[in-house]
């Protein structure tokens, strides 16, 4: 009986043999525009013969009923002043960044935008007292947003089982949310200055994220998915070790409680972590980019491959956006040679195919060439 692509991704994560390397892409958002929804955009992935995952739906972001909000602008030079106020019963909090052309949000301020980063004039989050007004930003999920989720989740575990596809759920980010309240440069001193505080905002945010991921957990995914983007680039490997390690083991043991596979999303700096990652339980690592990133993939291969699955290889705009499909082929076949042999290796373009220059109809024509060139150099490698 032919292998299911379920089986055959589990199996490589496990490091079973499983006949040739799986092509799985985390993101493509050059196809998914081209798709209603996420469970076309697995049907497409399917069609063009990958391992595709089918994503669980995610919980909404809402804040608890008592939280109101007030936005204004104050002319400013050279850009305007956008400020965003939370009144909760704990206190307010304020952010202010500056609205430059660029900006995507409107007359809004997001609290999850990485857009908010090097515009901010004053971060949301930058004392201990701020804590009590954050956790009215960070209630536990509605019931009936709990429903909705439940109700997508079957939907979307039918459609996996009718397809012998496996499916994932996640893209939790605990780096990533400090630094988006609090900026990178406070995240990368506040274990060194403020170690109290630091602890204290890790385990407000880890906890109100494990609390949803516990309801995610109960679809039963295959795979659950962790972003720390952040972490590996602004922490050394004694501050992860000390500040972050907790939260992220106990996210292991949840996964694994529940019979799914943890996968850490990690694309910079990561080889400096590869004991605390393999120490964790980490089954998958998804970001092994050997040009953004700076990977040396045979080190990665023997540091890591031997334990956790490298999920990658391929960089996802400087190749595969910008490149020529002679770079394609060249990049898939440095990545098949050092990753490959050994199993525990799934194919993949680091993060994203995605055009964020010029959006013009040649721009895609090439991009998609470059998708088409990877598929068939794979296939031949494979």
């Amino acid at each position: 009986m032919a292998m299911t692509s379920r089986e055959r991704l589990l199996g490589t994560m496990a490091g079973a043999c499983t006949g040739y390397t799986p092509l799985c892409f985390l993101l493509l958002s050059e196809l998914r525009r081209q798709c209603a929804d996420e469970l076309e955009f697995a049907q497409r992935q399917v069609e063009l013969g990958l391992d595709a995952t089918v994503p669980l739906p995610d919980l909404p972001f809402e804040f608890h009923p008592a939280v109101e909000t007030e936005v204004w602008l104050e002319p400013a030079s050279p850009n305007s002043l956008l400020h965003k106020v939370y009144h909760t019963p704990a206190g307010d909090l304020e952010t202010v960044v500056e609205k430059t052309p660029d900006w995507p949000h409107g007359d809004d301020i997001p609290v999850q935008s990485d857009f908010v980063i090097p515009r901010a004039r004053k971060f949301l989050v930058t004392e201990p007292a701020d804590l009590g007004p954050l956790a009215y930003l960070l209630p536990d999920a509605d019931a009936g947003a709990v429903a909705e989720f439940r109700r997508g989740a079957a939907e979307a575990q039918r459609f996996a089982e009718a397809r012998g596809l496996a499916t994932r759920a996640g893209f939790f980010r605990l780096s990533d949310f400090i630094c988006w309240l609090c900026g990178c440069e406070q995240f990368a001193m506040m274990g060194p200055l403020n170690p109290d505080f630091f602890r204290a905002l890790i385990d407000m945010i880890a906890r109100y994220q494990e609390r949803r991921i516990e309801i995610l957990l109960e679809a039963r995914p295959d795979i659950l998915c962790d972003a720390q983007w952040y972490a590996t680039t602004f922490l050394s490997p004694s501050l992860y070790e000390k500040f972050m390690e907790p939260a992220l083991r106990r996210r292991a043991d949840m996964a694994h409680a529940s019979g799914a596979r943890f996968c850490v999303i990690a694309t910079t700096n990561v080889l400096p972590f590869a004991p605390i990652l393999k120490r964790l339980g980490v089954d998958v690592l998804f970001g092994v980019d050997p040009l953004q990133g700076g990977w040396d993939l045979g080190r990665a291969k023997k540091e890591l491959g031997d334990k956790v699955c490298l999920w990658g290889g391929v960089n996802g705009y400087l190749t595969m956006v910008d490149g020529s499909p002679k770079d394609v082929e060249q990049a898939v076949g440095e990545a098949m040679r050092a990753l490959a042999p050994g199993g525990r290796f799934i194919l993949a373009a680091v993060d994203n195919i995605r055009i964020d220059g010029s959006d013009t109809p040649e721009a895609r024509q090439h991009v998609w060439r470059n998708v088409e060139r990877l598929i068939e150099t794979w296939r031949r490698l494979r």
